[in-house]
């Protein structure tokens, strides 16, 4: 029985805490957040230092090619080619030797080295041509002829890339011609020109193949200095 002074605070009455229950099973996950805001980029790291440069690779052109016959002519794509001496339209027949082959857009150009010696041959045609140059040698070499006329007292060549400079001293003691030189350069095509003083023609003077031969008026010493296409 309540007594008259009790004062209802309207707070249910809590018996005593009983003992804890089993822990239940996990739930499900919940959904995945939004991703959050990118950070800034860090700084770039140093850069090594630069390896060694590796050897080059050989270019398929760079290789030799053997060829055993042909013709020069038609050997026109770019290369090496060792060459024996059956080829025809080569600049020494029956020679051996490297032939390189430069073909551009608009010329093919053929050097020829002759394989024991050493003496270099060049010619070139152009792109819309069957009609090669002809071969003439590169390069300066002193020249050998022998005196066929007692006239002659010095004789000097040289040929460089094809031209052969010639110098001769020569005594004149009759009008009529002397053979003077053999054994020359062979001249690209015969020919005979008027030897000059300064007043009046005073003789000739004939290249015929790998000859020299001259005639003049007057009675003389002359010095002769000469330049003329080799063949090749």
């Amino acid at each position: 029985m309540a007594l008259e002074n009790d004062i209802n605070l309207g707070i249910p009455a809590r018996g005593p805490k009983g003992d804890k229950g089993d822990k239940g099973e996990k739930g499900d996950a919940g959904a995945q957040g939004l991703q959050g805001v990118q950070g800034p980029q860090g700084k770039t790291g140093a850069t090594g230092p630069v390896g060694p440069q590796g050897p080059a690779g050989q270019n398929a052109n760079d290789a030799t090619h053997i060829l055993q016959s042909g013709d020069f002519n038609n050997i026109r794509t770019n290369g090496y080619y060792e060459t024996n001496g059956t080829f025809a339209n080569s600049p020494l027949p029956g020679e051996w030797g490297e032939l390189s082959v430069i073909t551009g857009e608009h010329y093919t150009r053929q050097v020829w080295t002759k394989g024991d010696s050493g003496e270099m041959f060049i010619r070139s045609r152009k792109y819309n041509s069957d009609n090669w140059t002809s071969w003439y040698k590169i390069g300066t070499y002193e020249t050998s002829p022998y005196w066929q006329d007692s006239t002659v007292s010095y004789a000097h060549g040289v040929v460089v890339n094809g031209i052969c400079d010639l110098r001769v001293k020569v005594r004149i003691t009759s009008s009529s011609w002397h053979d003077l030189l053999h054994g020359l350069p062979e001249a690209a095509e015969n020919f005979t020109f008027w030897w000059n003083s300064e007043n009046a023609k005073i003789g000739k003077f004939s290249m015929n193949g790998n000859a020299l031969a001259c005639r003049a008026d007057q009675e003389d010493d002359y010095d002769v200095h000469l330049t003329y296409a080799v063949k090749m």
